[in-house]
């Protein structure tokens, strides 16, 4: 897969260090629930657009987003479920989802369980320190009720 030259949006962006090394490659926009963290990142990421915003209620255009990135946030959130979803309405066709979770927290069963049919799995592992992570894919078509992918 090619990283480069692509919309992306970090969720859970804190003061941005994931953000500053992906913006030389890519238009990054950083959210996250607490304006002082974003506030911490904007001092050093002067390129990087910032949001703040709850994970499950994205102010993003619908299918505009190319690669989300989401590290050990997904545990910290009321309704997971609400945050991935969040996530297909927003990526385009064929976008992808990185995201790790915290391994006490989420199994990596768990997290396939969160993807919900939705999104078709292209990896996953376990982190050797304490992160499961999966990468999944908004399908390039559609599914219809019984996950047929339609034309």
């Amino acid at each position: 897969q090619n990283f480069s030259n692509k919309l992306l949006l970090h969720v859970g962006a804190g003061t941005g260090l994931f953000s500053k090394f992906l913006k030389k490659q890519n238009q990054i926009i950083s959210c996250d629930i607490s304006f002082n963290m974003l506030k911490e990142g904007i001092k050093n990421n002067d390129l990087i657009f910032t949001v703040v915003c709850d994970s499950d209620s994205l102010p993003i255009r619908r299918n505009s987003v190319e690669i989300i990135t989401c590290f050990s946030v997904i545990q910290n959130v009321p309704k997971p479920l609400d945050t991935i979803n969040q996530f297909n309405i927003i990526l385009k066709k064929g976008g992808l989802v990185i995201l790790t979770a915290l391994t006490k927290l989420f199994s990596l069963e768990e997290l396939y369980q969160l993807t919900d049919n939705n999104y078709e799995i292209i990896d996953c592992w376990k982190l050797p320190i304490e992160d499961n992570a999966l990468i999944f894919q908004k399908p390039k078509k559609e599914k219809n009720s019984d996950n047929a992918i339609i034309d």
